[in-house]
């Protein structure tokens, strides 16, 4: 890849530049940072970020197209020395397509992207056993799996795309699975896809494909926006089917070597995790190989499952736990009963209450578990009187610090997260 690259940072006004900012050493070493750590490594992205925000700074400088287009084809011989040769394609077409509308202005950089393109695609291909299989195997995967088709079966679900309402489902078969929706009128549509594996401690999904037609992409070109919906739209759904009890847990996965789309799975609650890291099973079932960039996953949750199993753990702990106050718009509605109730009749005065607990601290009491209609709450600590419910908080009332107990504070998110904030 190094006689290209160089050639392409040695085009035009590159070579005016400092040599020192733009040193093949330098982006050689970026580009071994990320085979060797991953993008997503702390330091890594210093180092291309860095060396990024010099070279739009020099962009911006030039303010010319053939500017943008050259930071565009040193992007993708940092990825492609990296071996991350999908995401240096992806920044090659970026620059094929502005070169392109330039026309002969631009045409000796458009004849370097189509060498540096070829000599791509030939690394890849003479490295295929340390590329994804999975992209390979999807390669084999029915059309139906790979392009956007209408919704189909009874639960057809819209999903907001822009100013458009699209019909989209979930179909699970045969190990695989997708989640796609078309417009009829428009033939404009959405389709992502990948591999299930039911095993013992649950559904696991891999996301392998992504398409999205022209007509739906963002004014800039990109189908990031888009992603974010659909991921949200196939959480929505495994959730659906762990509530339902056709899975017991739903851990996703996803590998990607695109720098945007790492950082949008980090964004959206899901970590970086190393193929090493991961179980026998799993990497089999899902065909992740010890050579993956970054894999990312989350693990979706029977939530009130979960909550009770936390309650149960917690309501063990005899000595209690410190009162965290309550939220905002806790003391409202406490407020609003009272003003409701002001003989007290049927509730305790909030302000003492709150004393009560911050001086006695609060223990979690699970008065009933079962999965269909838990009951818990918290009372004073050494109140033993686990009936007496006016002097209760529920869990959702609760407010959630850093320095609270580990396990308090993930059951108060979980709780909140199934049944609502106050």
């Amino acid at each position: 890849m190094s006689s290209v690259f160089e050639q392409g940072m040695n085009t035009g006004p590159l070579s005016e530049n400092n040599a020192e900012n733009i040193s093949f050493l330098r982006v050689e070493k970026i580009a071994k940072e990320i085979k060797e750590k991953s993008f997503t490594d702390p330091e890594t992205r210093v180092l291309f970020d860095q060396w990024l925000d010099e070279r739009e700074a020099w962009s911006t400088k030039e303010n010319t197209v053939r500017s943008q287009v050259i930071v565009c084809m040193e992007q993708a011989g940092i990825f492609a020395m990296a071996g991350q040769y999908e995401q240096a394609l992806e920044f090659l077409r970026g620059a094929d397509d502005i070169a392109y509308q330039e026309g002969d202005e631009l045409s000796d950089l458009y004849d370097l992207i189509f060498n540096m393109a070829t000599e791509i695609k030939e690394l890849a291909t003479a490295s295929i056993e340390n590329v994804r299989e999975e992209e390979f195997q999807e390669n084999l995967a029915p059309e139906v799996f790979l392009t956007p088709s209408p919704a189909e079966g009874k639960k057809i679900r819209k999903l907001k795309i822009g100013s458009i309402d699209l019909p989209t489902s979930l179909i699970v078969e045969e190990g695989r699975f997708r989640l796609n929706g078309k417009d009829t009128a428009t033939n404009e549509g959405v389709i992502m896809s990948g591999r299930e594996a039911i095993t013992e401690r649950g559904g696991i999904y891999k996301i392998n494909h992504f398409n999205v037609t022209p007509g739906l992409l963002n004014e800039d070109g990109t189908s990031l926006d888009v992603k974010k919906a659909l991921l949200k739209e196939l959480e929505s759904n495994l959730k659906i089917r762990v509530s339902a009890g056709n899975v017991r847990t739903a851990a996703i996965y996803a590998t990607t070597s695109n720098p945007d789309e790492v950082t949008l799975f980090l964004e959206n609650g899901y970590t970086a995790v190393s193929p090493d890291s991961l179980d026998e099973e799993t990497r089999r079932v899902l065909k992740i190989s010890k050579n993956e960039g970054t894999v990312l996953s989350r693990e979706l949750k029977q939530q009130t499952m979960e909550c009770v199993r936390m309650a149960k753990e917690l309501a063990l702990r005899t000595e209690g736990f410190p009162f965290a106050g309550i939220t905002d718009e806790a003391y409202v509605s406490l407020k609003e009963i009272e003003f409701d109730d002001p003989d007290h009749m049927y509730s305790v005065e909030t302000d003492p209450l709150l004393e009560k607990f911050e001086r006695d601290g609060m223990k979690l009491i699970l008065a009933k578990d079962d999965i269909d209609s838990p009951n818990m709450y918290f009372l004073p600590n050494g109140n033993e009187d686990s009936d007496r419910s006016e002097e209760s908080l529920p869990p959702n009332y609760i407010s959630i610090k850093d320095d609270m107990d580990d396990l308090l504070k993930n059951f108060l998110t979980l709780f909140k997260a199934r049944f609502g904030k106050k």
